[in-house]
């Protein structure tokens, strides 16, 4: 089985985890792909400790995407059959990272962006969640489907 990769981006708040865990996933197994051959990977688990708190600050940002990508590398190198990175990437150049990890190991993958927002768990300011929402809507990526196209194209999966 070919490793697929499924690249998720959207602003804090869009409910990108919850998307995971409750649409893709369970999709994925449904499908027969045992969940602890499905990687999810975010930057933000970075600063996520072992009692589930978050403590993110600026200076450890390289670091996280870095272990993110890394990540991404071993599960599509054949740690996972199916891997997942949801990040904010508003802009092309941050998709272009994960479309090129995937080229890297000849992946095929699928690029969502949410279409949904709720309140953010991470109290990133307002209006940097609005400036984020409008970097993501001047930088579609081409055939990206937003999560509301993906869940009409798998209805039923």
């Amino acid at each position: 089985m070919q490793t697929r990769l499924y690249i998720l981006r959207g602003a804090p708040g869009s409910g990108k985890t919850t998307f995971v865990n409750n649409v893709l996933k369970p999709m994925l197994i449904r499908r027969g792909i045992p969940e602890d051959r499905i990687g999810h990977y975010e930057a933000d688990d970075y600063f996520t400790d072992a009692d589930g708190n978050y403590n993110w600050y600026p200076e450890g940002l390289k670091a996280a995407h870095t272990e993110c990508q890394q990540h991404v590398r071993e599960g599509l190198a054949g740690a996972k059959d199916v891997v997942i990175v949801s990040n904010t990437s508003v802009n092309s150049r941050d998709v272009d990272t994960y479309v090129n990890i995937a080229n890297e190991f000849n992946a095929p993958y699928e690029i969502i962006r949410m279409s949904t927002q709720f309140q953010n768990v991470h109290s990133v300011p307002e209006q940097v969640v609005q400036g984020m929402r409008d970097n993501l809507g001047r930088n579609r990526y081409a055939g990206e489907v937003t999560s509301d196209e993906f869940k009409e194209l798998h209805k039923g999966e």
